[in-house]
């Protein structure tokens, strides 16, 4: 029996089982479908393209091939994962039609129970399981006569014609289904509660995601991104939207630029929030009313962990798993939520890459400590996730940073632990180093060195 058990074979999944198997460790790998892909096999719409560009998409290790456009279609997505795990031979170890139904502690260990009955115990458990399957609804007053789905059923234009349609939501989903139904419906209208900022998706014909650098200051990056939108496309107002009520790159970016251009020919209509539906028609806050056959839910998803329904998760009231650093609960030793929590404001492979990295080079350290790994990056001055955005620059950066830490990480378990922590700062470091008999960092961890002493002032301010 293997020690590690990773769950789910999608675009995260993937990336964390190359970098388990760049570090030579043993798990076993399950896939709860009969393929591998996750949301881009079983999840997306036929005529969907990524939003971010193949050059920011790709993971570190493997970029994608020189003949796809700058926004590869669905199949290509698609195909570019087998063809991840077909270089680096990760398909022929996961054990496909693996549905884990619960995940209990059993002291340090994990007790994985499938959907058949049996059970298996593991040290280690990595969840890959994505978050774009727990469809959320909105809540609406009244009674609504017609069909309604959520955008995670959307699959083709089929069932957008000959109906009237009305799209709830803000997001990439919400805005594509709109450009699609004023195709292919008889009309098509969008309920946005507030404004969004919504950048085209090239501007000045490059891939607006490749203005994102992470050389340009944060504060500099927001009135950059902000000022080029607006140069782009005006205000939203001449648009009939809302004008947005955040600071650009706050939320997850909206990236589209049929919907502006279908505003504009009137093939799409704005409205603000619903107020209520009777039959078939529905009432928004300004008083304004359309009668509707088909109502798409594009209002995005619950991050949910069903199989860990027996754990004390904590979530915050934006419904965000309390993660350290978006992949560590502190409770709990050995169990590493990965890839489900939170999306990039960049494409998702070189965050993948990084993060994949960082927790294969952990695992072996968690061994030798009492702490959690959660437990002791919050005590070293690491937070939860404050927002479902992830800086994909901040992560990478802070990978790498803890990355270069693993070695001295036993050490800080010691020292973290200690209720006399303060006084024992006050020793110098090569004394404190002495009276654990461990080697000084200086000369093969310089860097370390300063982060370690930075941990140790955090861990008792």
């Amino acid at each position: 029996m293997k020690s590690i058990a990773l769950i789910g074979a999608g675009f995260s999944g993937l990336g964390m089982a190359y970098a388990l198997k760049k570090e030579i460790l043993e798990f076993d790998h399950y896939e709860k479908n009969p393929a591998l892909g996750g949301n881009w096999r079983y999840g997306v719409y036929e005529t969907v393209h990524i939003i971010s560009s193949k050059k920011t998409t790709s993971f570190q290790e493997y970029p994608m091939p020189s003949s796809y456009p700058d926004f590869p279609s669905s199949g290509q997505m698609l195909a570019y994962l087998e063809s991840y795990a077909d270089t680096f031979h990760l398909k022929e170890n996961i054990q496909f039609d693996s549905d884990i139904i619960d995940i209990s502690p059993h002291g340090e260990r994990w007790i994985l129970t499938f959907s058949g009955g049996e059970k298996k115990i593991y040290e280690f458990v990595i969840i890959a399981n994505g978050h774009h399957w727990d469809p959320k609804y909105p809540d609406i007053k009244g009674s609504f006569d017609g069909e309604i789905i959520h955008s995670k059923d959307y699959k083709n234009p089929e069932i957008l014609k000959n109906k009237r349609v009305l799209v709830i939501g803000g997001g990439n989903s919400a805005l594509d289904i709109a450009v699609e139904a004023a195709r292919f419906s008889i009309s098509s209208h969008i309920s946005m509660k507030s404004g969004r900022w919504i950048i085209p998706k090239s501007i000045f014909g490059i891939p607006s995601i490749e203005f994102l650098q992470p050389w340009i200051p944060d504060p500099l990056l927001r009135q950059l991104v902000q000022n080029l939108v607006l140069l782009e496309i005006g205000s939203f107002e001449k648009y009939g939207l809302q004008n947005p009520d955040y600071t650009v790159l706050d939320k997850h970016p909206t990236i589209n630029s049929l919907f502006l251009y279908y505003l504009q020919h009137g093939r799409i209509v704005p409205h603000k929030n619903i107020e209520s539906v009777r039959g078939n028609t529905f009432t928004f806050v300004d008083g304004s009313q359309y009668e509707a056959d088909l109502l798409v839910c594009g209002t995005g998803f619950h991050m949910s962990f069903p199989m860990l329904q027996s754990l004390d998760l904590r979530y915050s009231s934006r419904g965000i798993p309390e993660l350290i650093n978006g992949l560590f609960p502190r409770k709990y030793k050995n169990l590493i939520l990965f890839g489900g929590v939170g999306q990039p404001r960049y494409g998702a492979g070189p965050v993948i890459s990084a993060a994949a990295g960082l927790v294969a080079k952990l695992l072996p350290i968690q061994k030798e400590i009492q702490l959690s790994l959660g437990e002791l990056f919050f005590r070293m001055g690491q937070n939860p996730l404050e927002s479902e955005v992830i800086d994909p620059f901040t992560t990478m950066r802070r990978a790498e940073a803890l990355g270069k830490m693993t070695g001295f990480l036993p050490f800080l378990d010691q020292v973290l632990r200690m209720p006399f922590l303060e006084g024992l700062y006050k020793h110098r470091e090569n004394d404190i180093m002495k009276k654990f008999n461990l080697p000084a960092p200086q000369k093969n961890y310089p860097e370390t060195n300063r982060k370690a002493n930075s941990a140790f002032t955090n861990s008792y301010k």
